[in-house]
């Protein structure tokens, strides 16, 4: 799928094209991403040899949270426990032309 999209060259906008997932394949492309084998040519993070890069990503969070952080423990309390439904309060108020003209003021000023 393609999609249009300024980019500025030289302080100059130009109109192109470039390649987006559809909202309904993000996330099996994402799932696949996560599925991938972790890669660390540079053996920094030997404990991690033979993980995906999914569960990387889980360990490192579960990791930080323990360590104290608390976005990172949130994110794994919201992703456990659930998120609590938020409660939003809405009020449709529908009114007609005439009923708005009725309602307006004698003190209206007409503009000539």
């Amino acid at each position: 799928m393609k999609q249009a999209v300024i980019v500025w060259e030289n302080n100059v906008p130009r109109c192109v094209d470039r390649d987006v997932f559809p909202a309904t394949e993000i996330k099996s492309v994402t799932e696949a991403i996560l599925a991938e084998p972790f890669y660390d040519p540079l053996g920094i993070w030997p404990e991690y040899e033979g993980m995906s890069k999914g569960e990387v990503v889980l360990r490192q969070l579960i990791h930080a949270a323990t360590r104290g952080d608390r976005d990172a423990t949130k994110e794994l309390l919201d992703r456990l426990v659930g998120r609590p439904k938020q409660q939003i309060e809405s009020k449709r108020l529908t009114m007609s032309y005439q009923d708005y003209l009725d309602g307006l003021d004698g003190n209206t000023i007409d503009l000539p």
